[in-house]
């Protein structure tokens, strides 16, 4: 049975880095494994005409394709939680996916990073992430400020509430959970450091 290993956590807190880091030494072990891009799990649910029960649906049917992959791993960038995180709904709403998943023993790896660099790792970001979605997510999130002040506590702000749904549905969720404090790392040779951590838990819930 193919396992789902999902990589979580805020923005910018390396979910895109260490899924590439966990899929090149799995299959430096000779294990297959398949990427899900972070693109494929926003179009679940951030189009503005998606109600949450569609995007639940259409979340699922990725699920569902890939689980009958002849394959060992997939590696998502994001998970269910960024569902509940941008819908506010609540754990309960996906609470059927998670049961699915958690039957198919998936994984997920929760990072997450001290609050008050928050506005820095953003800002950092924005000098190499010109994406389009990015670009129009910080624009969001200091829309109506007036000082950089007010930019940073609005971007601490929306850290802090992310945070604290991802901790919720780490705590709700039937899956096996790592948690990973990310805040002292900076490029792929911090992030590497992590990949013996996280390749140990897969192998230690096979």
């Amino acid at each position: 049975m193919v396992q789902f290993i999902f990589i979580e956590g805020p923005n910018t807190s390396g979910k895109s880095t260490v899924q590439k880091l966990v899929v090149s030494k799995l299959e430096e072990r000779g294990d297959s494994c398949i990427s899900v891009s972070e693109k494929e799990m926003l179009d679940t649910f951030l189009p503005g005409d998606m109600t949450f029960s569609k995007g639940k649906k259409k979340l699922r049917d990725v699920f569902v394709k890939y689980s009958k992959k002849d394959i060992k791993y997939v590696i998502f960038d994001r998970s269910h939680f960024s569902n509940v995180s941008y819908s506010k709904l609540g754990f309960e709403n996906i609470r059927e996916i998670d049961d699915f998943l958690a039957e198919h023993n998936s994984l997920m790896i929760l990072l997450y990073y001290d609050e008050k660099t928050s506005p820095q790792r953003i800002r950092n970001s924005l000098e190499h992430r010109k994406e389009t979605g990015f670009v129009e997510y910080f624009k969001s999130l200091i829309r109506g400020s007036k000082s950089r002040e007010e930019e940073d506590n609005l971007i601490r702000s929306d850290f802090s509430s992310s945070l604290k749904i991802f901790e919720e549905c780490g705590k709700k969720t039937r899956m096996k959970v790592l948690k990973i404090d990310v805040t002292d790392m900076k490029n792929n040779k911090d992030f590497e450091k992590t990949t013996s951590q996280i390749i140990k838990f897969i192998e230690s819930n096979k």
